[in-house]
């Protein structure tokens, strides 16, 4: 019987999906910002889902009658595989925002960030409003000599880096 280089069959796959090299790199990608379940504000990457880039085609679960041991081994070499691609560049592999079958490559950014909240037409901070413009935001951060990443977050939402706050 011939021996299969799994780690050779994947390689390919695994640079067309993550063809990166750097973090700079990736950071050109069209990406999102988030709020993950640890609080920390992170920066995504849709892959794909499971169904289409696992080399089964599978999802595992306690019901699955179709699973082989060929399947589970691939599929656990071609994610280790892919977890090393991306943390080579200083990024990682997380699952969901939305679908738990989705896969992304993540940044985290940090936990420690203003966001200017459309619906509460203010900044806010560790939970509390600290500003209703920019003009008193900044100068809460000179006040309190602290300027941390500020974003926005939208009517429905979505996050944003908050560029031009200055200017607002």
């Amino acid at each position: 019987m011939a021996r299969i280089d799994l780690r050779k069959q994947f390689q390919e796959e695994i640079d067309s999906l993550v063809p990166w090299n750097s973090k700079e790199e990736w950071l050109e990608e069209n990406t999102v910002l988030t709020e993950n379940c640890s609080g920390y504000l992170e920066r995504l990457l849709y892959l794909g889902g499971v169904l289409s880039i696992m080399p089964s085609g599978k999802l595992y679960t306690f019901w699955t009658t179709n699973q082989r041991c060929r399947d589970v081994i691939q599929d656990r070499v071609f994610t280790e595989m892919l977890e090393e691609k991306v943390e080579s560049i200083g990024l990682y592999i997380t699952y969901g925002p939305g679908a738990d079958d989705d896969i992304w490559i993540g940044q985290a950014l940090t936990e420690d960030y203003v966001a200017f909240c459309e619906k509460e037409k203010g900044f806010i901070y560790l939970g509390s409003t600290i500003a209703q413009n920019a003009n008193q935001l900044e100068d809460w951060m000179d006040q309190n000599n602290y300027y941390p990443l500020v974003t926005r977050i939208n009517e429905i939402g979505s996050i944003f880096l908050y560029d031009d706050w200055k200017q607002a």
